[in-house]
């Protein structure tokens, strides 16, 4: 059975918060949905599923007007992990296939240093 994703909404009182502690409490929720994910789901439902969160943030980051080049930074890095991932399902050797796993990996370690840096 497939885990579902979930659309957990803020609290009530989240918009009077900090930027800095709203977008914590976004990324807590994110790394929560993630660990409560279904065993059996598959990488690449997992990083579609990120891809999707990344995305929810990136549009919320952009309305609340933090700097814009690490908005892009954190789109294009989250997402093209599940892009390297469909990639590497469709590779042509083990090698090809090695490498495109190694490339989305790095790209996890992109997003986190983008995430940090907020």
């Amino acid at each position: 059975m497939k885990a579902q994703c979930t659309n957990r909404k803020a609290p009530q009182k989240f918009y009077i918060l900090p930027i800095g502690m709203q977008i914590s409490i976004i990324m807590d929720m994110v790394l929560q949905e993630w660990n409560d994910m279904d065993k059996q789901d598959t990488v690449m439902e997992k990083s579609k599923r990120f891809a999707v969160h990344i995305m929810q943030l990136v549009e919320y980051l952009a309305r609340n007007k933090r700097p814009f080049f690490i908005i892009q930074q954190i789109g294009k890095s989250g997402t093209s992990i599940g892009a390297n991932i469909v990639e590497a399902e469709h590779a042509i050797s083990k090698k090809d296939f090695l490498l495109k796993m190694y490339i989305s990996y790095k790209e996890c370690n992109e997003t986190l240093y983008w995430l940090d840096l907020l």
